[in-house]
């Protein structure tokens, strides 16, 4: 009978301790999957807060109390590096593409708050002057001839289909034509989307002029136009939305730091210094600022008023335009300012089929914008060979 016993106590504490033991596997695997989950959260919350900003407190609350030390490292900004989009106008191209580029990768510098950065980015090219041109610039030959275009994203080529098909390119292949022999002429893209006169004012004089310009081109006045009327931004304060990248860089960036972000208090002031009266004198402004510091060093200025489709959801524009061709048709006759004023805002009246949008065109518009300013540009580029000469 003893024997029995013992053995009956044996067995039940064998099942006991595997009750035991079975019970402390469910704990701990519970335990486990509790973690997991607890770990999804965080990671679901988080990738919700990258694309809703209701997200963010959640998220930031739990990885401040989950995980402190993770607070301060910085996860891949998930920023737009270049602008792409398909199925566009298809009679604006000469052949249909799949993708089309809308703006260049931007990149911060100095005194624009951004240009196009150096290099080839995602097939689309800018040299070592974040121009958009396929060569640096060294020291000028004896006989080459530097035609500089500045403006915003018509002058830079939004949807043309490659670097040689922007209106720079095109009036390079048709000014090197044997027109002017024995002198090598360039046309260099030096735009960016965005930018208005006050930027390119900026980069004539602080980039373009470094590299001995014979001609300076402005093909501009839309970005204005829409920053002082439509806006009702300043010109001269104004945070554009190409470089508006950035602030959501910084927005994802501090997002893993405690306290307040510099994005909360990083606000774009122009509104508050807009003033009615701002339009049309500041562009005129600029003008001036331009070609003053040019007709100095005997560089010929062009300001060429940008075509416009009349016929766009944009057409509250027209009365502004009109304005501004008028002020500048003043601002040249009055002979205080010397520039050359080319009216193009109604270039394509009539020909709505070469617009992609309000103010830009596929590669067949750029052509024919290229080809009108070569015929303009010819007895202008005589007189600089022939200073040249003398």
């Amino acid at each position: 009978m003893p024997n029995n016993i013992n053995s009956k106590n044996t067995g039940r504490r064998a099942r006991k301790t595997a009750r035991m033991i079975f019970a402390a596997f469910t704990v701990l695997f519970f335990i486990g999957i509790s973690f997991i989950s607890f770990l999804l959260v965080i990671r679901l919350s988080y990738q919700i807060s990258l694309r809703q900003e209701w997200g963010k407190t959640v998220s930031d609350s739990i990885v401040k109390i989950a995980a402190p030390d993770l607070n301060h490292i910085p996860e891949k900004i998930s920023q737009p590096i270049i602008q792409k989009i398909g199925n566009w106008n298809e009679k604006a191209f000469s052949k249909p593409l799949q993708e089309y580029v809308v703006q260049a990768s931007m990149v911060p510098t100095p005194f624009v708050m951004y240009a196009p950065a150096r290099g080839d980015v995602f097939g689309d090219f800018h040299n070592n002057e974040q121009f958009r041109y396929p060569e640096d610039l060294g020291p000028k030959g004896k006989n080459e001839i530097r035609i500089f275009i500045t403006g915003g994203s018509t002058a830079w080529g939004t949807f043309a289909p490659d670097l040689n098909t922007t209106i720079s390119a095109f009036l390079e292949k048709k000014l090197n034509k044997g027109i002017f022999s024995g002198y090598t002429l360039r046309v260099i893209n030096a735009a960016a989307g965005g930018w208005g006169t006050t930027e390119e004012a900026v980069w004539i004089l602080t980039r373009i002029t470094e590299y001995e310009p014979d001609l300076i081109i402005s093909y501009s006045g839309h970005n204005d136009i829409g920053y002082l009327t439509d806006e009702k931004k300043d010109i001269y304060t104004n945070m554009h939305n190409e470089a508006g990248y950035f602030f959501a860089g910084l927005k994802e960036y501090d997002k893993f730091n405690i306290g307040k972000r510099p994005v909360d208090f990083i606000q774009d002031y122009s509104s508050k210094y807009y003033k009615s009266s701002d339009f049309p004198r500041k562009i005129l402004k600029n003008i001036e600022i331009i070609s003053s510091y040019l007709n100095i060093i005997n560089v010929p200025y062009i300001f060429v008023l940008q075509p416009f489709n009349k016929n766009s959801n944009m057409d509250s524009y027209i009365p502004y335009y009109e304005t501004l061709v008028k002020a500048l048709d003043e601002e040249q006759k009055n002979g205080k300012t010397i520039f050359t004023f080319i009216d193009h805002s109604s270039f394509f009246d009539g020909r709505e089929e070469y617009f992609t949008d309000a103010v830009h065109f596929g590669d067949l518009g750029y052509e024919i914008i290229a080809t009108d300013l070569h015929s303009r540009l010819r007895p202008i580029i005589d007189e600089i060979i022939k200073s040249k000469k003398d």
